[in-house]
């Protein structure tokens, strides 16, 4: 596997340049949090921007998803009010940040493998380009996976970039909380 590093404004990440399913190469940036861990006291908070990391961020792989069937049968706790809105930006981090792996996904049920999978620390975006470096500006499509708030990721074994790599498009995809975790706890809900 051939790595391939990015410095963004929040940081560095280390990918990796992978050979397409419909032919030529691309590069994977996978795992990169958007977000602190929403576990513990951010639980039911919304997102709060990600702390700075040392070092390299491995980006060469898909991170966890987030819990749903299991955990969507316990009552949640008063939500606050009211809802403080989307969240902000994450702060720069220090030193290279390996992107070569995707995030973790909500914990749920494995669709095909009908298996338990996922971790509450899931709140990761992936990102995947046909070119390296860039030459110029490209259209940016944003994959908000579905699975009516309960089940679904960012998974690429899903929702693979190759088909718009191929028509010169940047492609990110998304895992976000589900579930009694995520959008189905309205902060403004009694």
């Amino acid at each position: 596997m051939e790595t391939v590093k990015v410095i963004t404004s929040k940081g560095e990440l280390q990918g990796k340049k992978v050979s397409s399913k419909v032919g030529g190469v691309l590069y994977s940036f996978q795992g990169i949090p958007y977000a602190k861990p929403p576990v513990g006291p951010l639980r039911f908070k919304p997102p709060e921007p990600p702390e700075p990391w040392a070092g390299v961020r491995d980006a060469s792989k898909e991170e966890a998803v987030t819990p749903h069937i299991v955990l969507s049968l316990f009552q949640p706790p008063e939500p606050p009010e009211p809802w403080a809105g989307p969240p902000e930006p994450p702060e720069p981090w220090a030193g290279v940040r390996d992107a070569s792996k995707e995030g973790a996904i909500s914990p749920q049920i494995h669709m095909i493998l009908q298996s338990y999978s996922g971790e509450e620390d899931c709140l990761f975006l992936n990102v995947y380009t046909p070119q390296w470096p860039v030459s110029r500006l490209k259209p940016v499509m944003v994959w908000i996976h579905g699975g009516g708030f309960e089940t679904g990721s960012g998974d690429s074994d899903f929702y693979g970039p190759d088909y718009f790599l191929a028509q010169d498009v940047v492609f990110v995809s998304i895992n976000y909380r589900l579930g009694a975790l995520g959008t189905s706890l309205h902060f403004n809900i009694k």
